[in-house]
């Protein structure tokens, strides 16, 4: 349980002291206007990550290559259990996601107001992946499996 809490703790630390190569104390306050976006699928079942989101005066905003690709290959790990599902492991597949989310952390180079709004987008999506590796069920993994899905397939829809 220690090892877990500080696994996540040390994520946590580096997504908001030191990911995308900014300390709290020294990142930019959003400087643009924010646009709520309209949502494309407003059937999803976990939506509350869109709330705090908001594009670039009704742009998306810039990512740098790595964190897109990290999303894509969080998406693909998903993806892969979903194809699965009576054999989802909970405990493997969050093992693989929680890698990947941190080497998206570590390769991140955002700054400013598009930084702001990726840390939106992850804080949610961490808690998520607390939930995941709690579930003792290859039926309960799907659902978490499933509001991921829905989160990761957003991501193109405030980012580029």
């Amino acid at each position: 349980m220690i090892r877990i809490l500080s696994n996540w703790a040390v994520a946590l630390i580096l997504l908001t002291a030191a990911g995308c190569n900014q300390s709290p104390t020294t990142m930019n306050p959003p400087t643009t206007t924010s646009t709520p976006v309209a949502h494309s699928s407003p059937t999803d079942v976990n939506q509350d990550w869109r709330q705090a989101m908001s594009l670039d005066e009704g742009k998306k905003w810039e990512a740098n290559p790595e964190t897109t690709t990290g999303v894509e290959k969080m998406l693909d790990i998903i993806e892969k259990a979903e194809a699965k599902p009576s054999e989802i492991e909970a405990k493997a597949v969050h093992a693989e996601l929680s890698a990947a989310l941190q080497e998206l952390v570590q390769k991140c180079t955002m700054t400013g107001p598009a930084h702001d709004q990726l840390h939106h987008y992850l804080t949610p999506l961490m808690a998520k992946l607390e939930e995941l590796e709690k579930e003792t069920s290859a039926e309960a993994a799907a659902v978490t499996l499933a509001d991921l899905r829905s989160q990761l397939r957003g991501y193109g829809e405030y980012f580029e």
